[in-house]
């Protein structure tokens, strides 16, 4: 199909890449072992927040974090550990329900 050539490469992530707007956006969409840790990261945040006891502070948390990511990651290994830190956290909050776990 015409003028579908660009997107052969996109992977599928929690949010649309297409609509990509920065760097490690761009990165997760075009790495399958990003693409597949952010897709598993969104079902662990789903699960946090459902745990969470303080849903404001479970949210500061996620956009704080969310904001790091977005700030400071400009190559795979970043992403990487971001996301395996994260995973660690969030698995934390949904075992004990407490957003503030580190």
């Amino acid at each position: 199909q015409p003028g579908q050539e660009g997107n052969a490469a996109l992977q599928q992530a929690s949010f649309d890449c297409n609509q990509a707007g920065s760097i490690p956006q761009y990165l997760i969409c075009h790495d399958p072992d990003l693409a597949a840790s952010d897709r598993s990261l969104a079902d662990l945040v789903q699960q946090a927040r459902a745990a969470a006891q303080d849903q404001t502070a479970f949210g500061d948390r996620i956009r704080k974090q969310w904001n790091y990511r977005e700030k400071n990651c400009k190559d795979k290994a970043c992403l990487t550990s971001w996301y395996a830190y994260e995973t660690g956290v969030l698995t934390k909050i949904t075992q004990t329900g407490d957003a503030t776990a580190q």
